[in-house]
């Protein structure tokens, strides 16, 4: 079965501030959901292996799972479908911290702290920040 190729929605301004290379640190996963039902809902900022596995929760919390890569913007994989959605491999990158998602594809809540740990290893390095930073111009 080809894969369908999902676009950028515009909830990545949610999460992302900058990515320094969009060629060198964006690519995509195949999701499969061929043998689903129901269609995947997968929050913007959800933690994926590369593979395509969606990591979740209660995995994340486990700590049995290495985070590879971050999904970009909101993605709906429908049921009995396989889809390629966009991820942030590597930085260097700026996200922001209130755009980390509080629940995974499966509704569970994710521990905030634990993800952004796991996004701390991701190389190079991928930055958590509340906002941008302000400048402010000196008059003296």
């Amino acid at each position: 079965m080809a894969a369908e190729v999902k676009t950028i929605g515009p909830e990545l301004s949610d999460l992302v501030l900058s990515i320094n290379d969009w060629a060198y640190s964006v690519g995509e996963i195949e999701v499969d959901n061929s043998e689903g039902t129901d269609p995947i809902v997968i929050p913007s900022g959800s933690p994926a292996d590369t593979d395509g596995t969606l990591i979740t929760a209660s995995a994340l919390a486990g700590g049995g799972t290495q985070t590879e890569c971050l999904v970009l913007g909101k993605q709906i994989v429908d049921a009995g479908k396989v889809m390629k959605v966009p991820v942030l491999l590597r930085g260097p990158a700026i996200l922001k911290k209130s755009g980390l998602p509080a629940l995974d594809y499966e509704g569970a809540s994710f521990n905030t702290t634990t993800l952004a740990t796991e996004i701390a290893t991701l190389s190079p390095l991928i930055i958590l920040r509340d906002a941008l930073t302000t400048v402010e111009e000196q008059t003296t």
